[in-house]
């Protein structure tokens, strides 16, 4: 994902539209020659991949970890409980204080932060956020995600597409950032939907959960004709 890791930052928030990120996705299926097309996306990629499917990109398969569905998230958003918890998304949207809060002492305050959400985080993962976020430009890049996008996606109309290719939603029900709630009520939206939520698991399923994340995509790929 652009702006995050080794990958290039452009500058300006335009670049990290939600239809660039999507560009991107494209270009990587193409440049990899893709013979089977599984977009697999947790949070802001989560939020790429549900707008991947919506924009008619060919996919056989789709998987979304603790991110939800844009039309979705708009209901969700009218609840207090929601609203609480994205508070941080507009805090986000000021200029220069998020960068300072993300990467004072080193990073190290923000990885405190995280090991509160979870105690299965592993250490090297941890330092590989820390060191990352550290590096020049590398917050700006990351807010940018929600600069540029999150006021649109929170007014995304109720009447979008309904997606196409059988999706799997894993949910970690101790995310402090999303309602449970929002593991609910998204057949609307998707043709061919399985749903699992994790009680005890925080946001960060993947690295929280990672056998069982891999062992329910693994036993959805083989119930759909997607493995092998």
């Amino acid at each position: 994902m652009r702006g995050y890791g080794g990958s290039s930052r452009p500058v300006g928030k335009a670049a990290y539209r939600i239809e660039r990120l999507v560009e991107d996705v494209v270009a990587l299926f193409e440049t990899l020659g893709a013979r089977r097309r599984i977009l697999i996306g947790h949070d802001w990629g989560g939020a790429i991949a549900w707008h991947a499917a919506l924009a008619g990109v060919p996919l056989d398969g789709l998987v979304i970890l603790n991110a939800p569905h844009p039309a979705r998230f708009r209901e969700e958003l009218r609840t207090w409980d929601q609203r609480r918890r994205s508070w941080y998304m507009a805090f986000f949207l000021l200029p220069w204080l998020p960068e300072w809060l993300l990467t004072r002492g080193g990073g190290h305050p923000l990885v405190r932060d995280l090991k509160r959400q979870s105690r299965n985080l592993p250490d090297d993962l941890l330092e590989t956020m820390r060191r990352n976020v550290t590096q020049p430009g590398a917050a700006t890049a990351m807010l940018n995600y929600y600069r540029a996008n999150i006021l649109r996606i929170a007014k995304a109309a109720p009447d979008l597409p309904t997606i196409e290719c059988p999706t799997l939603l894993l949910w970690g029900e101790r995310d402090v950032y999303l309602s449970p709630a929002l593991a609910t009520g998204n057949e609307p939206w998707v043709r061919k939907l399985t749903v699992h939520r994790l009680p005890g698991v925080s946001h960060w399923v993947q690295a929280d959960a990672p056998a069982e994340v891999n062992r329910l995509i693994a036993e959805w790929a083989r119930a759909e004709g997607l493995a092998g």
